[in-house]
């Protein structure tokens, strides 16, 4: 009997030793480099309970925190997947099937003085973290159940509103970035006072390099009463049923932003709408003792990025809307002045034509089908402040040996991106 040749052997062994090297790379230098990007996103001040490794390839993080949270401010993750699939050292790649982010948190506040009391965190679109010549792709990022708390301390009687079930699907990301379309689906509940709340959906695709972006938005009713907290200033608007629904249309070439927000107000009574205790225009008159409804849109354009420089329109919806448009522009008012971010937003009041609100009114059920396959039925909020997980402060994350219990499923792949804004499903899990 012959021995194997030596080259066979050789062969055999740096296989083998190669096939080692990715796995060892890809269950501990992945999930080690996914905790050296939260940290830096966070300047270094993120503490984790521990990292389990399942086989064959999946990193779990859990308990990860800032450091420097507080009452007023805090970030926290109950867990983070990394599913990673291969690395190239010829080409520095690393690609990651998936990462999937479970019950974020994150908490604001505006004191009363006015002053803004943020997570120390990266600003939005700061450059995700890679290593020194090496480039990162994500197939799939998904946030499952998240929560943003924001308390307004300003008003005599300070707001605490939410956005609640946050999930979030969006893919491939890359790390530099690349002039690539990210498609993205979101949907979550926007909560407000008195408990008082309502689902929301977005869906579409950015290209941030290029500056070009493509979503559709939908709130569905909201009682405005959740929103009392700013009507209880020294005009004392009264709203009681009233609602507000809003869908809208994003678009943006070159950072050049186009937007139309179609607005609804339903739930009509006879003194809906009251300042001071007086009726500021007859419901029963327009409505003639039946329900109906107020529509109108909002028209942006401007640099994505600059709200301040933004230039917007106001144009009824229906007749009721323009009659009261009409009165406006008879006493001379032809720009509302409206806050936003800060900033005041110049909105001129600008006549509809018959055409223009049927075609309002068309745009606004054309979204609301597109965005269906993201509704969600309401849950009941919870009137039980949302706890922040209680988690030691660990310099170090500990590697934990794998269980014998089956590795977590891994996320399914984000859809790929296309002009049309319903651009994903969330996983059905989310």
């Amino acid at each position: 009997m012959k021995r194997p040749r030596v080259w066979i052997r050789a062969l055999v062994l740096g296989c083998g030793a190669l096939l080692l090297g990715e796995y060892i790379a890809l269950t501990v230098l992945a999930p080690r480099y996914v905790l050296r990007a939260i940290r830096q996103l966070a300047g270094g001040a993120v503490s984790v309970g521990r990292v389990r490794l399942s086989l064959p390839f999946t990193s779990t993080l859990s308990h990860l925190r800032l450091r420097t949270n507080t009452e007023e401010r805090a970030f926290a993750i109950q867990r983070a997947t990394v599913v990673p699939r291969r690395f190239s050292i010829p080409t520095k790649t690393l690609w990651i099937d998936a990462v999937t982010i479970d019950q974020p948190v994150i908490r604001a506040t505006r004191t009363r003085e006015g002053a803004w009391r943020w997570p120390s965190v990266s600003p939005p679109g700061g450059a995700l973290p890679a290593p020194a010549g090496w480039q990162l792709s994500i197939d799939s990022l998904h946030i499952v159940d998240g929560s943003l708390i924001f308390v307004d301390e300003q008003p005599a009687k300070p707001f605490h509103g939410m956005i609640d079930h946050l999930s979030l699907s969006a893919g491939p990301i890359t790390a530099p970035l690349r002039d690539l379309p990210i498609s993205f689906a979101v949907r979550g509940e926007l909560a407000g006072d008195a408990g008082h709340a309502a689902p929301f959906y977005c869906s579409g695709w950015i290209a941030p390099v290029a500056g070009d972006l493509q979503g559709s938005c939908q709130l569905e009713p909201l009682p405005m009463a959740a929103l009392e907290s700013y009507l209880r200033g020294p005009r004392r608007i009264r709203v009681y049923g009233t609602t507000l629904q809003i869908t809208s249309q994003w678009s943006a070439a070159g950072n050049v932003l186009q937007a139309k927000v179609q607005l609804e107000l339903g739930h009509l009574t006879g003194e809906d709408f009251s300042v001071s205790g007086r009726t500021i225009f007859d419901v029963k008159q327009f409505g003639r003792n039946r329900e109906f409804s107020l529509r109108g849109e909002i028209n942006l354009i401007g640099p994505m990025e600059q709200p301040q420089a933004w230039h917007a329109e106001f144009v009824a919806g229906d007749d009721q809307v323009q009659s009261m448009t009409n009165r406006l522009l008879d006493r001379g008012v032809e720009i509302v002045q409206l806050p936003l971010w800060g900033h005041r937003l110049n909105l001129s009041l600008v006549p509809a034509t018959e055409a223009t609100m049927t075609e309002i009114e068309a745009t606004s059920k054309q979204i609301k089908e597109a965005l269906e396959v993201l509704a969600m039925p309401a849950e009941e909020p919870s009137q039980a402040p949302v706890e922040l997980p209680s988690v030691p402060a660990i310099d170090d994350a500990v590697l934990v040996p794998p269980p014998s219990a089956p590795s977590p499923p891994t996320a399914p792949s984000s859809p790929a991106p296309s002009p049309d804004t319903s651009a994903g499903q969330l996983p059905d899990g989310a």
